[in-house]
């Protein structure tokens, strides 16, 4: 049930020409099984495509040990050491914004107007880019 995404947007190519992707993953495993119950958290997932061998593996995930989920909106952001994973609708623990490592160790984390407020992507920026030059 982890391999497929389930409501993928966001998609960026990586420069060693893989997939960075927002998946929101509602009713996960759905294609797999019809009958299974209800399944749903959000993840950012890394997918390698090989298109001579006609083969597609997922090659890296973050999904916050499954406790997160939106149904619809949601970004990710490859940052070169590290990702971004926007989740970006209302629900008892969102919008939220992390920020995480290769291993999936946390960097950063926020939650912004939890339960208020639908966000549509997020995008780190470097404020002071070109300051002081």
């Amino acid at each position: 049930m982890d391999f497929w995404s389930y409501g993928q947007h966001s998609i960026h190519r990586l420069p060693n020409g893989n997939l960075l992707m927002y998946d929101n993953g509602d009713y996960r495993g759905f294609y797999d099984n019809p009958q299974v119950p209800h399944d749903s958290y959000s993840r950012i997932a890394e997918y390698r495509i090989d298109e001579e061998y006609m083969t597609v593996a997922l090659v890296w995930k973050f999904d916050n040990n499954k406790t997160v989920f939106t149904r619809y909106t949601g970004s990710s952001q490859f940052l070169g050491d590290t990702r971004l994973a926007g989740y970006m609708s209302i629900s008892e623990n969102t919008p939220r914004v992390t920020e995480v490592m290769e291993d999936n160790q946390i960097v950063f984390e926020a939650t912004i107007n939890r339960g208020k407020a639908h966000y549509y992507r997020i995008q780190k920026v470097d404020i002071y880019a070109g300051v002081g030059e």
